[in-house]
């Protein structure tokens, strides 16, 4: 048992005793001096959705096709020329997404770090995103499908240099996390992904659905990015709903 040994050390604080058995959680709690115990945490596990069927409505089947249309339309007129803003796009999405986690860089910062010139830790970490981007990209354009070894390699790119989690990079996530809360436990977080243990089968069953041949393109990616904010690898901070939640016991 760990506990003795935390307890002891004048550098950490206990915070929080989770256990199955309240009565335990509770005597433990008050034995090591944890302000707060519990039986169970609440977590969100999205649904399955491999084999989803859907079916929009008219009104948004007409609205659909017509962007369809409109995608086509532009890529076979200007399809060349537009080609070249394919490194400004990756980039500007990759800008977006950094600031979405709170990682901003001015536009001389992330020229500096994109040639390689030191340059804040906002700015690397936003270029490290436009690699993880271009890697995935590149991979599915090749291949025609996602698989799961295509995005790891992409998650290698991202935080092969972060100074806290590189020893994470490329690897489905093997240890509970949450988003708010403290940094001790998710008592009172805004949102906690599913248990690692479940991780890598969400994970297959996104891919398959992002795989899939049989619905319009728009609803597929429409639906997988909207699942993803839901995802085992969540970092956003979506609206939990009470049929998207669950409750799981740790000992």
């Amino acid at each position: 048992m760990h506990l003795p040994r935390l307890a002891a050390r004048e550098d950490t604080e206990l915070a929080v005793v989770i256990d199955v058995d309240a009565d335990r959680a509770r005597e433990t709690a008050e034995r090591f001096g944890a302000p707060r115990h519990g039986t169970e945490v609440e977590v969100s596990v999205p649904p399955f959705i491999a084999d989803l069927h859907y079916q929009p409505a008219p009104h948004v089947s007409t609205a659909l096709e017509e962007a369809a249309g409109a995608a086509g339309s532009l890529d076979l007129t200007f399809g060349e020329q537009m080609s070249s803003f394919g490194t400004f796009l990756l980039r500007a999405e990759s800008v977006a997404s950094s600031r979405i986690e709170r990682v901003n860089a001015t536009m001389d910062d992330l020229a500096k770090a994109v040639v390689g010139v030191k340059a804040s830790e906002g700015a690397r970490a936003t270029v490290a995103a436009v690699r993880a981007l271009t890697t995935m990209v590149t991979s599915a354009g090749a291949k025609g499908r996602i698989d799961l070894d295509d995005l790891l390699a992409a998650h290698h790119d991202l935080m092969t240099d972060d100074p806290t989690d590189a020893r994470y990079a490329g690897t489905l996530r093997d240890v509970q996390n949450w988003i708010g809360g403290s940094d001790y436990s998710p008592r009172g977080a805004v949102h906690v992904p599913p248990p690692p243990e479940l991780v890598p089968e969400l994970m297959a069953d996104l891919i398959e659905f992002a795989n899939r041949r049989d619905m319009t393109v728009l609803v597929q990616a429409a639906i997988a990015r909207f699942h993803t904010a839901k995802s085992p690898h969540s970092v956003t901070e979506p609206q939990i709903t009470p049929d998207q939640t669950t409750s799981v016991h740790q000992g």
